[in-house]
């Protein structure tokens, strides 16, 4: 991973935590030295389950953001019901 990746990483998630509290960070290697990043966190109950995503980018190796979904103010929510399936 490049320090410019790096730097972009750190500076995500700073973001994203500052706003909403510590969250689950997950950052894979994929092709041709781009990396995926994901940042939010998963909720299960006894009835659904809730995913919250804050980020799931893909970086290249320069630290710009070339596809994907970022924002700490607004996240996406999918609610799954368990007894629904």
């Amino acid at each position: 991973m490049t320090t410019q990746q790096q730097n972009t990483i750190d500076r995500i998630i700073l973001r994203t935590e500052k706003l909403n509290g510590k969250q689950k960070v997950s950052v894979f290697n994929i092709r041709k030295g781009h990396v995926i990043l994901f940042v939010g966190n998963v909720k299960e109950g006894q009835q659904y389950n809730r995913e919250t995503i804050y980020c799931n980018v893909e970086i290249n190796t320069k630290g710009n953001i070339t596809k994907g979904f970022f924002d700490a103010l607004r996240p996406k929510e999918k609610v799954q019901y368990l007894y629904m399936d």
